[in-house]
């Protein structure tokens, strides 16, 4: 199975220069809560994601003023980038760490992102290296009920 084959999602997308106001109704009208931040129209190379979480870090954890800031202020660079044409055995670890999945094609061109939610309910992973986060037991830990 290709990566391409999963349930792809497609948030919003922005630039660089995009105000924080634009972001934030980019985002209420998203049903991810995702805006995908590309390098611009010409090559669409993502370079990041914004989320609620994102601007709250730069807004009241590094306590900046919102009124100066833009898309490339408070997006998120810490995305994993997966080509449509690779093998989804080839890429079995970067489904459970919480991190976006972003789908690109052959020319690193924006796509889409991976609906990992739904990964586990269509058995599209039967590889023996994924094991939902909902399934997994952490190592030393106690089993409860049986279960380890």
């Amino acid at each position: 199975m290709l990566i391409g084959e999963l349930k792809i999602k497609f948030p919003p997308v922005c630039k660089e220069h995009t105000s924080l106001e634009q972001l934030y109704s980019l985002l209420t009208g998203s049903p991810e809560r995702l805006v995908v931040v590309i390098d611009g129209d010409a090559h669409r190379v993502p370079i990041g994601v914004i989320t609620e979480r994102s601007i709250c870090e730069q807004i009241i954890g590094r306590r900046r003023e919102p009124r100066d800031l833009s898309a490339a202020n408070v997006l998120d660079c810490d995305i994993i980038k997966v080509e449509a044409g690779s093998d989804l055995r080839d890429v079995p670890r970067v489904f459970g760490t919480g991190k976006p999945v972003v789908v690109i094609d052959s020319d690193r061109r924006y796509q889409g992102i991976v609906d990992t939610a739904s990964i586990a309910l269509t058995g599209g992973l039967a590889s023996p290296d994924f094991v939902p986060s909902s399934q997994a037991v952490a190592a030393g830990s106690h089993p409860i009920m049986g279960l380890a």
